[in-house]
């Protein structure tokens, strides 16, 4: 028995439309949901063109390439008009037409991939939609032929899909811990809204996604969407059109065909050179309605000096945004601090790409303070390769899905603590080898022999074993406790320095590799390969030491005490080395 789970991201700009494939019990592959695509393009434009002439309308990809040849309206971003008395009719009626074109598009799909035995259908929806939009939603998709539907919200959707593909970078940077709560912080920035949704997430839990609060809340009027930027450029792309009228033209009339395409060019070239700090190239549009806009140098949006001079005061709204929700938590009765308790920050819809969103969230622009816990550790911001397909991913999961990846991510948290505690362990006792190196080193002063001092010690071994993944004098193994321990080494050694060994030992520290991974090449060895070490050390220092002994047989008393404390201690040392070593065995 074969049962599909449809998930349909119904965007402001764009849709995608995404599957997976289950058995009866709910089990399924580990491969990512598969995407529906017509002519090898996956993201279907959220429009609808309405030819002048009377014919039907048309959608999608079909509406894209009829607006450019035949006179008709183009209906964009519509979807935010279901939560508008006036406008929710003629909403209703271009969502529900959209919903039918996509429904047949996956018909033809399934006479490729196969049908199923059983289908559900999964539709997102804005985390401030009430329950009667969402209602709307689910009526509109089985009118449109779909069957078994349901409604997530899309953070919610989101974070399930972060669960599912951020896997790796979860375990990397140890994000979340087994039996722990997590403050997850979803900003979901798509064409019409940007959404912050405050979570608690607890691994392992059957149902791990507690959503706390919601912002901005639908009356609020503070919208910072890709379209609020889409009409900003368009605005000026077309009044500048009008001051250099060559073809004497209506601009005004070709404002939606003059939309998209700036909406291309900014999704496209734009935002990617200003990502790199290079000056973006004119858009088509105005090539080709002013032949000499290049020679002129006169068309300013170019650069992120000029994006952000003319975005001014919306690029304001968004850092409102963040600081409204966090004011609106301060003063609940909890006094929970976003800026401070944010533990996890993910960013998912297509414009949370943009340069100048990392730059608030660190705090690296004027008037952001940024989260505390990033601009500690960067790894806990989380965006998607593909945001735009973030929800419609996190659409397709099932519980059963979602639970074995918590468990699994649970488990490997528990093995984490697991080798960190044995790692410490080994730690310890290797640490506690330093007296044995003090000894020998002693003894060799004693005989007068400086080449006979051992200059690498069990504690750069410990450094080594240690990497990120043991505590150092009760700090992580970071460039600052490598310090610490140089400095306990030299103490030790009585200022001594360090050779072989921690040479190759204080970089892995440095540079944080993984601690845990290096303990579990070298621990089952290392301690046993010091104690070897330091024994043929022991012995050979005692040696000398009875040598010593003997020559000087009539030598000063003090000295006489000073050699035989040595060698007694030498004795007892050599003992306790070959016991424990004799014990491992």
């Amino acid at each position: 028995m074969l049962v599909r789970r449809i998930g349909i991201d119904f965007g402001t700009s764009t849709t995608v439309f995404a599957y997976k494939d289950y058995d009866k019990k709910g089990n399924a592959s580990n491969d990512a949901p598969k995407l529906l695509e017509l002519g090898g393009r996956v993201m279907f434009p959220t429009i609808v063109f309405e030819p002048e002439n009377g014919d039907a309308r048309v959608y999608g990809f079909d509406a894209e390439e009829e607006s450019r040849i035949t006179e008709g309206t183009l209906y964009t971003n519509f979807k935010m008009d279901l939560v508008s008395e006036e406008k929710k009719k003629k909403a209703c009626e271009l969502i529900g037409g959209y919903l039918h074109y996509l429904r047949n598009i996956y018909k033809e799909e399934c006479s490729r991939i196969g049908s199923p035995d059983e289908e559900e259908v999964w539709l997102s929806y804005p985390a401030a939609w009430s329950e009667e939009v969402q209602m709307d939603m689910r009526q509109l998709a089985e009118k449109a032929g779909f069957c078994n539907v349901h409604v997530q919200d899309e953070p919610t959707a989101a974070i399930n899909s972060v669960l599912f593909q951020c896997k790796e970078q979860i375990r990397e940077y140890r994000l979340f811990e087994a039996g722990e709560t997590k403050n997850v912080l979803m900003i979901d920035m798509g064409a019409g809204t940007t959404d912050l949704v405050v979570c608690r997430f607890a691994l392992g839990e059957k149902k791990p996604v507690e959503r706390l609060f919601s912002w901005p809340p639908m009356e609020s009027g503070d919208y910072f969407g890709g379209r609020e930027i889409d009409d900003i450029l368009t605005e000026y792309c077309i009044c500048y059109c009008e001051n250099h009228n060559y073809f004497n033209r209506n601009f005004r009339k070709l404002k939606s065909r003059i939309s998209r395409n700036i909406k291309k060019w900014k999704e496209g070239e734009f935002s990617r050179a200003l990502q790199t700090k290079r000056k973006a190239p004119v858009p088509e549009i105005i090539e080709s309605n002013v032949p000499d806009a290049d020679e002129r140098k006169d068309f300013r949006i170019v650069d992120r000096e000029s994006f952000e001079r003319e975005l001014q005061d919306l690029l304001g709204t968004f850092l409102k945004i963040i600081e409204d929700c966090a004011r609106e938590l301060k003063n609940r009765e909890d006094g929970f601090d976003l800026f401070a308790e944010t533990d996890l920050v993910v960013l998912t819809g297509g414009n949370s790409a943009w340069y100048f969103i990392d730059e608030y969230l660190f705090g690296l622009r004027k008037g952001s303070s940024g989260f505390a816990k990033l601009k500690e550790q960067p790894g806990r911001l989380l965006r998607m390769g593909q945001p735009q397909q973030t929800v419609a991913y996190g659409l397709t999961l099932n519980e059963k899905m979602l639970l074995t990846v918590s468990e699994t991510l649970k488990l490997q948290g528990v093995l984490e603590k697991k080798k960190q505690k044995e790692t410490t362990i080994v730690y310890q006792k290797l640490k506690d080898l330093e007296p044995v190196v003090q000894l020998v080193n002693e003894a060799a002063a004693a005989i007068g022999d400086e080449t006979l001092r051992i200059e690498d010690s069990p504690i750069a071994n410990a450094v080594y074993l240690a990497g990120r993944g043991a505590g150092i004098a009760g700090a992580v193994g970071t460039a600052g406790a490598v310090t610490s321990a140089v400095a306990m080494s030299g103490t030790l050694l009585g200022g001594a320095a360090l050779a072989g060994t921690f040479a190759l030992a204080a970089p892995a520290a440095i540079l944080g590799i993984g601690g845990t991974v290096l303990a579990g090449k070298v621990k089952k060895k290392q301690l046993k390969g010091e104690k070897e070490r330091l024994l043929a050390e022991v012995r050979k220092h005692k040696q000398q030491i009875q040598k010593k002994r003997e020559e000087e047989s009539e030598a000063a008393e003090e000295r006489k005490k000073l050699l035989d404390a040595l060698y007694a201690g030498l004795e007892q040392t050599e003992t306790e080395l070959v016991n424990d070593l004799n014990a491992k065995k």
